[in-house]
């Protein structure tokens, strides 16, 4: 039997367009990596381009850590170039 660790470790919260998340978070939409979205629990998950489309939660954070996040990506691409 798996414990409860194991177990979160291979959810994966997703939701539809029109319907309340399940968690707060960062969310993608699944037929497109961009644009992530941060959606409050609770809040009704939006349409994409004026289309229904299901989302998968990418990452529990707050907007400012994944800001910090991509801001440090973007640094990297740059850097690259």
């Amino acid at each position: 039997m798996k414990d409860q660790s194991q177990r979160q470790d291979s959810f994966t919260a997703s939701a539809a367009t029109g319907h309340h998340a399940p968690i707060s978070g960062w969310w993608r939409p699944e037929d497109d990596p961009q644009p992530f979205r941060y959606v409050q629990r609770g809040e009704i998950m939006p349409a994409l381009d004026g289309s229904q489309t299901r989302w998968t939660l990418v990452q529990q954070l707050e907007p400012l850590d994944r800001v910090r996040t991509l801001a440090s990506q973007g640094q990297a691409i740059a850097r690259a170039l």
